[in-house]
């Protein structure tokens, strides 16, 4: 069965990239900015929104080498990335403004979803099943047969 449902939830993708010549300064300086990410996105959407960073990445810059020894390091980027869901669609442009103006300096995208996708699913799975039993029961009548209890569903 198939059913059609219009969003009524948006995840954000937001990340704050820092390079620093030192790994613990780049760590230090992008945790300040993601915080402050974080925070302004509470401000604009409230407490209990559900806003999380469900990355981070800490990882060596390279540079050439002038001779056939391996590369040398040059520095360090880190990388931090917020997802912030947001209930009023109609908020997503400024949740994107607020977060690059409060230190974010990557989109990383936008995925619309569905609040209670479970609702949706069932009323789905119950009209597959109509479906299947409707078709189940011509392919009986054609063979002069009638349909008895279900034995197996997948």
């Amino acid at each position: 069965g198939t059913v059609s449902a219009r969003p009524d939830q948006a995840r954000v993708s937001l990340s704050v990239v820092t390079q620093a010549t030192t790994a613990s300064d780049a760590a230090s300086r992008n945790a300040t900015a993601a915080t402050n990410v974080i925070n302004e996105l509470r401000k604009l959407l409230g407490g209990t929104a559900d806003i999380r960073t469900i990355n981070y990445n800490l990882s060596p810059n390279f540079g050439p080498s002038r001779d056939q020894n391996p590369p040398v390091i040059t520095g360090y980027t880190a990388t931090n990335t917020v997802q912030a869901t947001v209930i009023d669609l109609a908020l997503v442009g400024r949740v994107i403004d607020a977060g690059i103006a409060a230190g974010a300096n990557r989109v990383n995208g936008l995925t619309l979803s569905l609040r209670d996708e479970d609702t949706l699913r069932a009323q789905a799975l119950r009209m597959a099943g109509q479906k299947a039993r409707a078709k189940a029961e011509a392919i009986a009548q054609g063979l002069g047969l009638r349909l008895g209890n279900v034995i197996v569903a997948e």
